[in-house]
């Protein structure tokens, strides 16, 4: 398969060709939320107040998609080259 083709004429916005994807972006932010998470509830057990309720962080509260280095995606005008693999 050394000549094979897109099948659809979509490619990312990155800052540099070194981002290509997400991958690094979510792995760092989900190393966050399990941190504070973690976090919150080694503070919650060692004060043992049964009255308060635990309340977690979401995922969009600890990251920010805004600050990823992907900056979206957009069509190939009509390039043959450029669907190359």
């Amino acid at each position: 398969m050394t000549r094979s083709k897109r099948k659809t004429p979509i490619i990312s916005n990155t800052l540099s060709g070194l981002y290509g994807s997400e991958k690094d972006d979510k792995r760092i932010a989900n190393r966050d939320f399990r941190r504070t998470n973690k976090m919150l509830l080694r503070d919650q057990q060692m004060t043992k107040d049964l009255e308060d309720i635990i309340l977690l962080y979401r995922i969009r509260e600890v990251s920010d998609v805004w600050s990823f280095n992907k900056d979206g995606k957009h069509y190939f005008a009509d390039a043959d080259e450029e669907m190359r693999k």
